[in-house]
């Protein structure tokens, strides 16, 4: 029988991962030894700067019609109700146990990157090859995992109306891959880790973190001169 691929998400050619210690770099590279973070953990990190309270939530609006009511004190009189074009807020909130291996799309801003993310800068040049290599180790080579691996760029978006917006999974999908526009330079792209298991593993409460290691080099991974 053919192994069923878990890997999904469109993928750039090229990112890149910080690291702020060179032996965590070299272990990605010799080894495929990652740490995921868990989604909803990046509401509390210590790093301010990196901190969204707001993470695992989507808030957009939508040009669309809005039914509106108007009350009268009176209560024998009935409500007045009317539908115009209008802006309609939404939210959603994502309830998978996800966990996130976050990169960059580019160097710009370089500088400021390394200061809130690690100086050691390690250039992924197929990051596909990186998400199926994510699937076997977590799945294993029969593919009976229940681990579902999603490759989605970050939009930064959240509170702003969204134009052109067709696809209803494109607003579920917001709730894990949707920050405020003030990250927009961080450039972010994610290898989102759903946990489909039916019985999920408990999360330490003193550790937001999965730990992968994927078992062999990395031929598409390079540490490099920044």
């Amino acid at each position: 029988m053919k192994r069923k691929s878990r890997v999904c998400g469109e993928y750039p050619k090229t990112l890149y991962r910080f690291f702020d210690k060179k032996e965590y770099a070299l272990r990605f590279i010799e080894a495929g030894h990652l740490r995921a973070g868990l989604l909803s953990g990046y509401k509390k990190i210590e790093c301010e700067s990196r901190r969204d309270e707001t993470e695992g939530r989507s808030h957009y609006r939508l040009r669309e019609m809005v039914t509106s009511g108007i009350f009268s004190q009176d209560s024998s009189r009935p409500a007045v109700w009317k539908e115009e074009m209008g802006v309609g807020e939404h939210h959603g909130e994502q309830l998978n146990l996800i966990h996130l291996i976050c990169c960059s799309r580019s160097l710009e801003n370089l500088e400021e990157k390394k200061r809130k993310f690690g100086d050691f800068v390690v250039r992924i040049a197929s990051p596909v090859s990186l998400a199926i290599d994510l699937d076997y180790a977590l799945n294993g080579n029969n593919g009976e995992g229940r681990n579902l691996i999603v490759g989605a760029s970050v939009s930064y978006s959240k509170g702003e109306i969204l134009e052109g917006i067709s696809d209803s999974k494109d607003c579920v999908d917001l709730a894990y891959t949707q920050k405020p526009p003030t990250f927009s330079d961080e450039h972010e792209f994610r290898f989102c880790l759903f946990d489909l298991s039916q019985h999920r593993a408990p999360i330490p409460k003193e550790d937001d973190h999965r730990y992968i290691e994927i078992g062999h080099h990395l031929k598409y991974a390079e540490l490099i001169k920044t």
